[in-house]
């Protein structure tokens, strides 16, 4: 197969000319579904549509104090800087699925004589390459959906955290004819070597054991995080004294500025709280695997 047989644009035929070594045979090229909603949000969509709305609703109540209030006293202004990384994170959702779309678009499929290799953007649309090379059973499951779309797992990168370890599928993802692709790429695979006969192990040989969990390297936890999180634990606790300080001299104001004075700095030493526990119970488990 030759690029110029295929319907790639210049951009993405410069990504392919550069990854193909010398004497590599370029034998299917293709690209995953672009769409802009995917199955795979709905599991995060509840929490970013509170979200989303729960900023909203503070703004509008917000708003509508700063409004009444700037005449009278300008520095009430800086609660719109407040609100400001809140918006950004909630930006950040809204234009996730177009993102996602957006990289989706840019990212390439390549199965060569020698390997399989993923053409996909980073988090900042930079090029990044993930190569898989051509062996025996180098299919680790396929998923196909209704309209014949799916997954070709090609590997697994491991997430290990103090809930368990997650195992995240990679390969040739959303592409259009799922089965098609895994026979091309089973065609071209190169067959297993044989099994040994019974008794052909040397003496003294033990049959091949799978480590476990145990076995892994064990990793210190992270000590930025403690660190942040004592911060955090003690800048809002300076907070909610104060506004608790201004409460009690009578210029706490209404409910609203109850909420900004103590209610926000509050949260911000329970998110604090929350990272230094997480951090002690990793130190924990680093611990006793030490041991």
């Amino acid at each position: 197969m030759k690029l110029a047989d295929t319907d790639l644009n210049k951009r993405d035929r410069e990504w392919v000319e550069r990854v193909l070594q010398p004497g590599e045979e370029l034998l299917v090229v293709c690209k995953p579904q672009a769409r802009l909603w995917r199955s795979e949000y709905t599991s995060g969509a509840p929490f970013a549509v509170v979200w989303i709305g729960g900023v909203a609703l503070f703004t509008w109540a917000i708003g509508r104090h700063v409004l009444e209030e700037v005449a009278e006293n300008p520095k009430i202004l800086l609660l719109v800087l407040f609100m400001l990384p809140f918006w950004l994170v909630s930006l950040c959702f809204m234009m996730a699925p177009w993102r996602n779309r957006t990289v989706a678009r840019r990212t390439l499929y390549l199965l060569t004589n020698r390997r399989a290799v993923v053409l996909k953007p980073t988090f900042l649309l930079m090029p990044n390459q993930v190569d898989y090379p051509m062996g025996p059973d180098m299919i680790r499951d396929i998923v196909v959906r209704a309209d014949g779309s799916g997954d070709v797992v090609l590997g697994y990168v491991t997430h290990s955290t103090r809930h368990g370890t997650h195992y995240e599928p990679m390969g040739f993802m959303r592409v259009p004819y799922a089965e098609q692709v895994a026979a091309l790429i089973r065609k071209h695979m190169p067959a297993a070597p044989p099994l040994p006969e019974p008794g052909a192990a040397g003496a003294g040989s033990r049959p091949f054991e799978l480590s476990g969990d145990d076995d892994r390297p064990v990793e210190f936890p992270n000590v930025l995080q403690v660190i942040v999180g004592c911060v955090f634990v003690f800048f809002g606790a300076a907070g909610v004294v104060q506004g608790v300080q201004h409460i009690q001299s009578g210029a706490g104001g209404d409910w609203l500025m109850v909420i900004l004075n103590v209610g926000f700095p509050g949260l911000f030493a329970a998110v604090g709280c929350r990272a230094v526990w997480s951090w002690v119970s990793d130190f924990r488990a680093y611990l006793r695997k030490k041991r």
